[in-house]
């Protein structure tokens, strides 16, 4: 299987990606490596986890907001968006580092994919 994604060269962009594509991401976080996703979504729909991985539902044209919330980061934390191509194969797609998180909340990381 192909990626699906890719990073977006543009300044300030995140990731772009096909309509209709579904792909399979996680996170990684040299920083905090036992970071998890406990919760998603994209574009305000529940997306679910299968261990630190999760399928994203078909991309919309437009911009699709992916929000991630999770455990075992601190403020400052980088966390890169990684899509996983199948057969072992892997792509980072976009680093973005973690703010803080009022009131001691779960920390939240979100992207944006064009499609």
């Amino acid at each position: 299987m192909a990626c699906l994604l890719q990073p977006d060269p543009r300044p300030n962009r995140d990731v772009l990606g096909k309509i209709g594509a579904t792909p399979k991401v996680f996170i990684q976080s040299d920083d905090a490596p036992n970071a998890t996703v406990i919760a998603a979504t994209l574009n305000d729909d529940q997306v679910t986890i299968h261990g630190n991985t999760f399928t994203l539902p078909a991309l919309k044209s437009g911009v699709n907001v992916l929000n991630l919330v999770m455990l075992g980061i601190s403020e400052g934390d980088g966390v890169t968006l990684v899509e996983d191509c199948g057969g072992g194969a892997t792509q980072p797609l976009k680093k973005k580092f973690v703010g803080a998180a009022a009131g001691g909340a779960n920390p939240h990381v979100g992207f944006n994919i064009r499609a």
